[in-house]
């Protein structure tokens, strides 16, 4: 686990149960924790959680072993919105659109393209290949 502070629930000396944690490098999770994961499964039934990145991005859905997973939104730095269902960090969408009016045709990881795809830009431009984390 990344260096910060848990305020919540602690279980062998690891975070446990509902809190809020705030990790050195300004990114934030407010949900449950199970054994010093992030996770939003409690005997069956998933709850919600957010996590809030230091550049302004916000996840708000399920986790599962520390990762998004499961029913999800996410708010980008630049305001657009993705939603969708997340597996281990990763979400396909059929068309993302940008603030600069560019789309997006591939995958997500966390809050970055990633994956095969299409990329078409504002200018009309247009890319098709893999991004990493672009």
């Amino acid at each position: 686990m990344k260096d910060g502070y848990w305020a919540g629930g602690v279980k062998m000396f690891k975070p446990n149960g509902n809190g809020r944690y705030v990790y050195d490098n300004g990114d934030i999770y407010e949900g449950m924790m199970k054994e010093g994961r992030r996770q939003t499964e409690s005997k069956g039934s998933f709850r919600t959680a957010k996590f809030i990145a230091s550049d302004g991005a916000v996840y708000r859905g399920q986790f599962s072993t520390h990762r998004f997973h499961g029913d999800g939104r996410m708010k980008l730095a630049d305001g657009t919105n993705i939603s969708g269902k997340f597996v281990q960090d990763r979400i396909q969408v059929d068309l993302h659109k940008f603030a600069d009016g560019g789309t997006w045709s591939g995958y997500f990881f966390k809050f970055h393209m990633d994956g095969p795809g299409t990329l078409l830009f504002g200018n009309g431009d247009r890319y098709v290949g893999a991004m990493h984390l672009g």
